[in-house]
């Protein structure tokens, strides 16, 4: 039995495509972190790269009957074809506005809508001035409903203040799951024109966090996932009214806030259980309420998780109307504004699909308006993570540091260069030093401040370690400096394990990452994972008596991917393998662990007995 398995994991554990080459490329080096670079496409690579992805066309092809402008809806005569409309006379529309109505009970989901009332139309007539801000539009042909859809408009909903010559507003987009090299394979054009505008990329950005969730809270709220319980958000069907968020500062002192998510059931605030909020939407525009009555009636097209369409028109292109009506309605009233937007309908679930929306993004990064807003605003373009599941992931070791360092650039005006000449220069230096999320919150703080000093504001940040970008970060600043926890530390890199006695070291840290989930997951919900191979393993030795190995293995019956970082202690007598931090899974769950799936934790692990 021990000879066999000798010969079996020996077999196994020689991966020669996992030998580090980054020709002498660092993204970042300096006296506390090294980071290794590598060029987008390359040998080492290559071979996971070659998937193209093709997105099915939306509503089975069948066109919008209805479209919109900023201000109306109006008739697409060139769609009749297409709904077997012969007499125009028997054609009638209606329009039906649609609000968000506050859970009533503690514990109940922040998805309930009430319904006002219906206006009916002749849609061949001239357009339809909407002044309410989500609308259900239906059309019946001989009393039969034939076509319904949902359209967002910006109206204006109090007195703000006016922006004046000192104040910047802040637009931050984000990308979910996007690394910095796969922006640049997969959107560029779209880098393009962000580097053709000036924007300057941070190329030391480490995540702190597995998912998303755990590395947006530091972003926007400026803590941890365990801060955050401890703070304001103790389980998950607690509600987020009682935490603070960065858009709640700039509310606070007179700046319109906007927030959207592209899919409202995975979005940020309901992923995995989540309840969203009890009281009064947290931003003055949220368009998280549209997308769920949308994707609700119209969503189609659904892959993974994600609804590729809404109705007859791409979720993605949607999304973008959205923030172009709201960067609009900013620009032409002279308002200040903080803006949040987040998409993750299409890079989510792949390496490939992003490439689908570049030529739009770059138009929309592009356009007349968006050069306008640019004269008095910062832009952040961001990623949370880079992709943390498939073949690319866990089969190469620039998959592996990928994940780690998601893409972000920043926009400044050059009246915001020219005003604040030494904190610009300050951030130039920064570009390459170490960096997270903490740190582009304490940033945020820091550009509000820039505009109004009148308050000093903070949200719930809570360590002085943390670094704004307007402030020199320090040289020697490593992982531990930072709060990057270990198994996120893309600081150092590590090498193939090749000999034998290290090939039983990662065996034996391979049992344990498994024997560590089975004692996680509830054993009358969720099968007994086991071994069945052991994908890679690298190593970085500390000194002669400390090493790291960072260890995939596939399990069984689940077939799940986990990659976890064990610290070896060989001492004259024994050898002490550890976990350190979580246990990341690297390939998609799906419907396995239905029966935990409100966990943030044990989803990730669970094989449920049944499915």
């Amino acid at each position: 039995m021990f000879q066999i398995l000798l010969f079996e994991i020996t077999i196994l554990f020689i991966l020669p495509n996992n030998v580090v080459n980054c020709d002498g490329r660092y993204a970042i080096k300096t006296e506390g972190c090294v980071i290794p670079d590598f060029k987008p496409f390359n040998q080492q690579v290559n071979k996971y790269l070659r998937e193209t992805y093709n997105m099915r066309v939306c509503n089975q092809g069948r066109p919008a009957l209805m479209a919109s402008n900023s201000t109306s809806i109006y008739f697409i005569k060139d769609a009749i074809q297409y709904y077997d409309i012969i007499i125009i006379d028997d054609l009638v529309c209606s329009y039906t506005p649609f609000r968000r109505i506050p859970p009533k009970l503690d514990g109940k989901e922040d998805n309930n809508f009430e319904y006002l009332t219906t206006i009916y139309f002749f849609p061949y007539s001239d357009h339809v001035v909407v002044e309410d801000e989500f609308i259900m539009v239906e059309c019946f042909y001989k009393q039969k409903l034939i076509y319904t859809d949902f359209f967002a408009f910006v109206p204006l909903k109090s007195s703000y203040a006016v922006r004046n010559d000192e104040d910047f507003n802040v637009l931050l987009m984000g990308f979910d799951g996007t690394s910095r090299l796969n922006f640049y394979r997969h959107w560029p054009h779209t880098r393009d024109v962000l580097q053709q505008f000036g924007a300057e990329e941070l190329f030391g950005y480490n995540k702190v966090g597995g998912n998303s969730f755990a590395n947006l809270m530091p972003l926007l709220a400026g803590v941890s996932f365990s801060e955050l319980r401890e703070l304001c958000w103790p389980e998950n069907t607690t509600y987020f009214d009682d935490c603070s968020f960065i858009w709640d500062v700039y509310k606070r002192n007179g700046y319109v806030t906007a927030y959207a998510d592209d899919t409202f059931e995975h979005g940020l605030f309901r992923d995995s259980g989540c309840m969203g909020f009890k009281r009064e939407q947290h931003t003055d525009y949220l368009f998280d309420y549209f997308i769920a009555l949308a994707e609700l009636k119209i969503g189609n097209n659904k892959e993974g998780y994600f609804y590729n369409c809404i109705g007859s028109r791409e979720t993605y292109k949607v999304f973008l109307n959205y923030i172009e009506q709201f960067l609009d309605r900013m620009s032409r009233h002279r308002l200040k504004f903080f803006g949040s937007f987040f998409e993750t309908v299409m890079s989510h679930d792949s390496i490939f699909k992003p490439k689908i929306s570049d030529t739009t993004i770059s138009l929309f990064f592009n356009s007349t308006l968006m050069k306008k807003i640019l004269e008095n605003t910062i832009l952040v373009v961001y990623s949370d993570h880079g992709a943390r599941f498939g073949k690319f992931r866990y089969g190469s070791f620039q998959g592996f540091i990928e994940d780690l360092l998601p893409y972000i650039a920043f926009y400044f005006p050059d009246s915001f260069k020219n005003r604040y000449k030494s904190l610009y220069d300050n951030f130039k230096i920064n570009r390459y030093r170490l960096t997270t999320p903490y740190d582009i919150h304490k940033t945020l703080l820091d550009l509000f401040q820039l505009s109004d000093t009148t308050q000093t504001q903070t949200t719930n940040i809570r360590y002085s370690k943390y670094y704004s970008l307007f402030e020199k970060i320090p040289e020697n600043r490593n992982c531990d400096d930072a709060n990057i926890p270990l198994e996120y530390c893309a600081c150092g890199y590590s090498t193939q394990v090749e000999t034998i006695s290290e090939t039983f070291d990662c065996y034996k840290s391979a049992l344990l990452i498994v024997d560590t989930i089975n004692k996680m997951i509830p054993q009358n919900k969720c099968l007994k994972l086991r071994l069945h191979k052991l994908l890679s393993s690298r190593v970085e030795f500390v000194n002669t008596t400390t090493a790291y190995y960072t260890v995939a293995v596939e399990t069984l019956p689940s077939k799940a991917i986990f990659e976890s970082k064990v610290k070896v202690l060989k001492l004259t007598k024994s050898t002490s393998f550890k976990i350190m931090g979580e246990i990341a899974r690297l390939n998609r769950y799906g419907n396995q662990s239905e029966c935990v799936k409100d966990d943030f934790k044990l989803k990730l692990y669970c094989f449920c007995n049944i499915i």
